[in-house]
């Protein structure tokens, strides 16, 4: 009985992120259908997402997002109301390729870092907010010089 209800909670979880992310890609897909961006931009931009909104599936139980347009600049804001990342695990976390606390390839914040222009960070106790920020102008170059050797410290920004 045991692993039948492990299983039926596997699926309810798989259905709902599924829904989720139904929702979640076509409000998304919405703002960016306003703009002419290249496909891989917009690909990126969608694969970004769905990786912060990934992460407060696995960490949290209730969470939002909310997408603003401020003149070129997209910001996306995914928040939730984990238990956030413990301080000592955060460099490792936000700059490690590769590194995870959980049962996890630890390949997020890299992808996040290669495709967005900035991320902003905050986390405690109470949950986890992270801004993902991209110009949609300068979209072009991005295209062209999105490498995963040129991430940078600096474009982490802790609150």
């Amino acid at each position: 009985m045991h692993k039948l209800y492990h299983k039926f909670r596997g699926y309810c979880y798989f259905i709902l992120h599924f829904l989720f992310f139904i929702i979640l890609f076509s409000g998304v897909s919405e703002v960016l259908e306003s703009r002419p961006l290249p496909p891989k931009v917009r690909f990126n931009i969608l694969l970004a997402t769905s990786e912060a909104v990934t992460n407060v599936l696995k960490h949290a139980t209730e969470g939002q997002m909310s997408l603003y347009m401020d003149g070129d600049f997209l910001r996306i804001f995914v928040s939730d109301n984990g238990s956030g990342i413990d301080l000592s695990e955060l460099p490792r976390t936000t700059l490690m390729a590769g590194y995870s606390t959980k049962h996890s390839a630890g390949w997020g914040f890299t992808l996040l870092l290669k495709t967005m222009d900035r991320i902003f960070l905050s986390t405690g106790p109470r949950g986890t907010t992270i801004v993902l920020e991209i110009n949609l102008v300068d979209t072009h170059e991005k295209v062209a010089t999105n490498n995963i050797t040129a991430l940078k410290e600096e474009r982490v920004h802790y609150a």
